[in-house]
């Protein structure tokens, strides 16, 4: 058996001896293959076959590897490497150079007869296999399919490097691509060196697998970043941008403890963050937002506008008018317009985020609104900002760049448009700290402010308002023309209760007088309108109705108190004047410490809020922040949105003092007009030929009015002390209860003494009226 197999073999090389020889050596030198000849061998000369099978099947480890067999021996080994047959009936030797060059193939991404690629369901991602596993030679096996996830890696991510290369994704996936490509390209390279052992007959799996162990380490790294970005991008997840910063420095993390892969990921950070801090530089020195693909860590909303959001008004009442969009837009601006997008946010850039944000911000704001023609003052750009393992190299240049910007902002609200200045003239206009204005403005609008508001023309209304001004102590504030007059359709205590959440029905009182919708309204020039928006400027309002309401029934009840006078002339009515006068001293004394104590804790507040703003701002959010506490401050103080209950006693109050003087003056009008009646009926003698005719009958005249007005008089004294008595024992209980509220309500120690003056105040008022009760009781 073994002789007809040597027989066999030696036929079969013979026959094609002669017709393979110039192939195989053309192949050969085309592959860079030399193949030595020895001296006196020639073509006719038969070669020594190994007699044994054993020898022809594995050359390298018989006798014949010693001397110039093994170079003939080689020569039958590339035959068969080019053979059809299949690849377990060939030596082990042909299969291992077989498996070693369709194995660099498929480092290269190509597959072949025998490392086939396949891509998995549902996804883009391949995986190469060894065919036919089960019938090769087990240790070859197990090395190829230990070296064949190198394959896969590399085709994975190539796959990943042409599609995220696309416009669509963005600058800093580009850079991404490009920093990987530039490690497949020394890959490659690597590859072809591996290759090149090959040519020299010097490659085995052994040592492929001994060359490619960095490799091995880098592209797992590599293909697991590039799969979980691609798979949260499938998943409409955030995968480019920043966010794909964050996937590379969160799987470094995962792999802190190899400083291979620590420095791998450096330069992918290194490159990919180029285009990433190129927008942040153009952001942090200019305020500008260069980010087409919304890959950066500040989103610009190019809707929004900042002359739109200042809150400016026209005398026309159809453009005073402002839609739910505008005031919320006008409210919303400063948060709106640049929003932090925290996905966008690279893990170490997460400790300036905030400062980064702020920064563009400010800028901008000067941009728009500088007075200066030129940017020469713009802070110059030092060292472009990189990716560096020591934080602190950019970190530093981030903050000198915030600090410039919070300067330049500070020193353009405050000092060119003039912050404090709008300040003051707030609080002439809104808080009424100057008496003569309110004084003027009912002198000056009063006509007008008793119609109701759909009779009163609000172009003449401003031109009143502007004359009130003129004419008052306040005349050369620089800021007056910025006010203007607003009609609204409800009463305050329907605002008061829209702005508190825990009021279960909302008032819709409507307005019945122009004193119950006057409002005041003040124009405010970009940037000071980030500062005080729409929100800010509803808090002054419902604060000016405030206090303009608590002296609009101050002055009705002195005005009353006028009118009532007529009483003390008519015989019979001493008691109910008398009575009158004590009900109207004690709403006095209320209204009175009422308005004292909400223009003491205005006054009080202001002050603070000053110096806060002289000694503690720092930033311009500082300032607003600030500028919020002290309107709610206000707003709480003066009993607005503290308490609604609370609130509704105050307006209980005012309107039981309203109502006694509405009665007062209605009653001395229709007393009046009787009284006047009575005299036109009274008809003179026919006869008076003398002087003292005339004196006798003026003096009868005189007597018989009188006697009818007792008579009216004595008819409805009873009623009117009835009423006098209601309205006391109302306006009593009103105040007992607002006393209850106020011991209810938890303050804190600065506010504690202006309401314990108030509570006194009330207490010695009830009191009072206590001791008078029981004195006219006995």
């Amino acid at each position: 058996m073994v002789q007809s197999n040597n027989y066999l073999i030696e036929e079969k090389r013979r026959n094609r001896r002669q017709t393979n020889r110039h192939e195989y050596e053309n192949r050969d030198n085309h592959r860079g293959i030399a193949i030595p000849q020895q001296d006196g061998m020639n073509d006719d000369k038969e070669e020594e076959i190994p007699s044994n099978t054993f020898d022809v099947e594995r050359p390298f480890m018989s006798y014949t590897f010693l001397d110039n067999a093994s170079q003939q021996t080689l020569t039958r080994t590339r035959d068969q490497l080019h053979s059809n047959q299949p690849l377990h009936t060939l030596p082990i030797q042909v299969q291992e150079l077989i498996v070693i060059e369709h194995l660099l193939y498929a480092m290269l991404g190509f597959e072949d007869k025998f490392i086939k690629c396949y891509r998995e369901s549902n996804s883009k991602r391949v995986t190469f296999t060894f065919t036919e596993t089960e019938k090769k030679d087990a240790s070859q096996a197990a090395m190829v399919n230990r070296i064949l996830p190198l394959c896969s890696n590399y085709v994975n991510i190539k796959q990943y490097c042409e599609e995220f290369s696309k416009y669509k994704y963005g600058t800093v996936a580009h850079a991404f691509c490009a920093a990987l490509q530039h490690i497949l390209q020394e890959y490659t390279i690597y590859v072809a060196k591996i290759e090149h052992q090959q040519h020299q007959h010097a490659l085995t799996l052994q040592k492929i697998w001994f060359y490619i162990q960095p490799w091995m380490k880098r592209l797992d790294f590599l293909d697991t970043i590039t799969h979980v970005a691609a798979s949260r991008y499938a998943q409409n997840q955030y995968a480019t941008g920043g966010a794909l910063l964050r996937i590379i420095q969160e799987q470094a993390q995962q792999r802190s403890g190899d400083a291979e892969i620590l420095k791998l990921c450096h330069f992918l950070l290194e490159k990919a963050s180029v285009p990433y801090f190129e927008m942040l530089e153009n952001w942090i020195y200019e305020g500008r937002i260069n980010d087409d693909y919304h890959e950066f860590l500040v989103e610009e909303n190019k809707q929004m506008n900042p002359v739109k959001g200042a809150i400016t008004h026209e005398n026309d009442e159809e453009e005073q008018t402002l839609s739910l969009e505008a005031i919320e837009a006008q409210t919303m601006y400063w948060q709106v317009q640049f929003q932090l997008q925290k996905h966008h946010v690279p893990h170490f850039l997460q400790k300036v985020a905030k400062k980064i944000l702020l920064t563009g911000k400010y800028l901008n704001v000067i941009r728009t609104c500088s007075k200066k023609s030129s940017e020469s003052n713009w802070m110059q750009r030092p060292d472009p900002i990189v990716y560096t393992t020591n934080e602190r190299d950019y970190i530093e240049k981030i903050e000198n760049a915030f600090s410039y910007a919070n300067q330049q902002i500070l020193t353009l609200i405050m000092k060119d448009y003039k912050f404090l200045d709008h300040l003051y003239s707030l609080k002439h206009y809104f808080f009424l700290n100057q008496g003569d204005v309110f004084l003027q403005m009912l002198e000056v609008m009063g006509d007008e402010l008793v119609k109701p508001p759909s009779d009163i023309q609000l172009k003449r209304l401003n031109a009143l308002l502007e004359d009130s001004i003129r004419t008052s102590s306040i005349k050369n504030n620089e800021h007056f023309n910025n006010v203007c007059c607003q009609l609204v359709k409800y009463k305050l205590i329907g605002f008061v209760m829209q702005s508190n959440p825990s009021a279960n029905n909302k008032s819709n009182e409507r307005a019945v007088t122009g004193f119950d919708a006057l409002n005041m309204q003040y124009r405010l020039e970009y940037p000071l309108s980030l500062i005080i928006d729409r929100s800010s400027m509803a808090s002054y309002e419902m604060l000016f109705r405030h206090v303009f309401y608590c002296k609009y029934i101050e002055h009705v009840l002195n005005d009353s108190w006028i009118h009532s006078k007529f009483l003390r002339s008519v015989p019979n009515l001493h008691q109910s004047f008398a009575q009158l006068f004590r009900i109207r001293m004690r709403m006095q004394q209320a209204v009175q410490s009422f308005i004292y104590y909400v223009t003491h804790v205005l006054e009080f507040h202001f002050g603070h809020f000053k110096s806060r703003i002289l000694n503690e701002v720092r930033t311009v959010d500082d300032l607003i922040a600030f500028h919020r506490e002290y309107l709610d401050t206000l707003r709480r103080t003066t009993l607005l949105t503290n308490n609604l209950e609370l609130f509704q006693s105050i307006r209980a109050l005012f309107s039981c003092i309203h109502d006694l003087a509405n009665f007062v003056s209605e009653y001395m009008l229709s007393l009046n007009a009787e009284f006047e009646k009575m005299s036109d009926e009274f008809v003179e003698p026919l006869f008076i030929n003398t002087e003292t005719d005339k004196i006798q009958a003026a003096a009868d005249e005189e007597d018989l009015l009188t006697s009818k007005r007792i008579k009216y008089a004595n008819s409805h004294s009873k009623t009117l002390s009835s009423h006098l008595a209601t309205f006391q024992q109302k306006f009593d209980y009103i105040l007992a209860n607002m006393i209850s509220k106020l011991h209810a309500i938890q303050h804190a120690q600065l506010e504690s003494m202006f309401i314990k003056e108030l509570v006194s105040s009330f207490e010695n008022i009830l009191e009072t009226s206590s001791s008078m009760r029981r004195r006219s009781f006995h």
